[in-house]
């Protein structure tokens, strides 16, 4: 997978394809970050990022 791993929407982590909304979820990303000073799914490792993503628990 290639990409920040913060910023990846739970499409392209599950492979269904790439549509306009994983640009809309990266700009609520970064919007977040902005807002809170850090990302919404946080993790050491990025699998668990990616996990974290698809259930959607925010850290």
């Amino acid at each position: 997978m290639c990409g920040t791993p913060e910023y990846l929407a739970p499409e392209i982590i599950q492979s269904k394809g790439y549509t306009k909304a994983v640009d809309w979820w990266a700009t609520g990303v970064l919007i977040y970050e902005m807002v809170a000073g850090h990302p919404p799914f946080f993790a050491d490792e990025p699998i668990e990022i990616y996990e974290r993503i698809v259930i959607g628990k925010v850290s």
